[in-house]
């Protein structure tokens, strides 16, 4: 929560995961905390008294994305870092609307990776006298590798557009993150799979796109999150 004085705040909060934290980082914090009559938004430099970093998390992808648990102990700050206050329903999801479109557009680029790594790859390798290209069920699974970018790709520009025009498309960008982040999984481990030995080890870029895949589920929303935003974008009751 944020107690307010005059031109400063007091900040008493925590955070599980801030990324781009810890040592050597001169960075600042934008969270969002309960105010005294909404939600408020404000930056929280990180030589502010009453900032604490706690755990280093190491994740099983992301490899140099460094990320630690926050603690603000009457963490005190100027006035003038606060960046909105009193904030609305509509403006918070506006702003989760706007990240989850980025993860969109990092799942599309990430699938399109896949498919041209695989291509390569497929083109390349030869198995009892024949490329792997030339197996049909391996031209199968390029197919789909190919329709899923594409229909991620699309589906991004539609949103964005939308986005941008001021429709609101809340309901259509939590469908678009979970289907571009679900699709990615999926596309990563066929890719995966059909370079075999090769694509599993730390040398394959591919073993290293399926392990940020599945952070890319995670970050800004589960799947389950997706669909219960999805549902009350239906008018379904809770």
């Amino acid at each position: 929560g944020v107690v307010r004085r005059q031109r400063q705040m007091c900040i008493r909060d925590s955070k599980c995961f801030c990324t781009n934290t810890g040592p050597g980082i001169d960075s600042l914090v934008l969270g969002f905390f309960r105010g005294p009559s909404g939600l408020d938004c404000a930056l929280v430099p990180s030589s502010s008294p009453g900032f604490y970093l706690a755990h280093h998390y190491r994740f099983a992808g992301w490899e140099g994305l460094p990320n630690h648990a926050l603690v603000l102990q009457d963490c005190t700050v100027s006035g003038d870092h606060l960046v909105a206050e009193d904030l609305g329903g509509e403006s918070f999801e506006r702003w989760c609307d706007c990240s989850r479109l980025l993860v969109s557009a990092t799942a599309a680029g990430m699938i399109r990776a896949c498919t041209d790594e695989a291509v390569r790859y497929c083109g390349e390798r030869e198995q009892f006298g024949k490329r792997l290209e030339e197996q049909q069920f391996l031209r199968f699974r390029l197919a789909d590798l190919s329709l899923s970018a594409e229909l991620v790709h699309t589906g991004l520009h539609l949103a964005a557009a939308r986005l941008d025009e001021g429709v609101p498309c809340h309901g259509e960008i939590c469908m678009l993150k979970l289907f571009a982040t679900s699709r990615l999984e999926e596309a990563a481990s066929s890719a995966m799979e059909m370079a075999g030995g090769y694509g599993y080890t730390v040398d394959s870029g591919l073993s290293s796109l399926y392990r940020d895949a599945k952070g890319l589920q995670l970050l800004w929303g589960t799947r389950e999150m997706m669909r219960l935003e999805i549902a009350r974008s239906l008018g379904v009751r809770e």
